[in-house]
């Protein structure tokens, strides 16, 4: 009796996982677009949209240098097919393009500063915005 009582719970437990906790964290996601200063630049100065967040919505921002040490190896495992900056007044943006189409920004501001992005993550996946 104990045996199918565990095995019922290990089940039970694991719909709830599937049914609960994968659609809160879609949610998450968009909101964390929605309030992220870095995301909205990126929409104002760009011709370019967010759709999702590169990596890990419990990661902050990553700093430049670890970004072209990211780019560096994906450029040596032949994952980029393009790659292009655009820059405004106050902001920088690193697009990468992979050879599989999807195209990743990284956003930095021009000052170098802890929390430009109020601690969410600054890199994207992004689609152009006539589609």
């Amino acid at each position: 009796m104990v045996w199918f009582w565990h095995q019922w719970m290990n089940r039970t437990t694991f719909l709830f996982f599937c049914l609960f906790w994968i659609p809160a964290s879609l949610l998450a996601e968009d909101a964390a677009l929605k309030n992220n200063p870095c995301a909205q630049k990126l929409e104002e100065a760009t011709d370019y949209r967010a759709i999702g967040v590169y990596g890990s919505l419990l990661n902050q921002e990553f700093h430049p240098v670890r970004v072209y040490i990211l780019i560096k190896e994906m450029k040596r495992f032949g994952v980029v097919s393009k790659e292009f900056s655009i820059r405004s007044e106050a902001w920088h943006f690193d697009f990468v393009e992979t050879t599989g189409k999807h195209t990743f920004v990284f956003v930095y501001h021009e000052v170098l500063q802890e929390g430009y992005c109020n601690s969410r993550p600054n890199a994207f996946v992004v689609e152009p915005k006539s589609k």
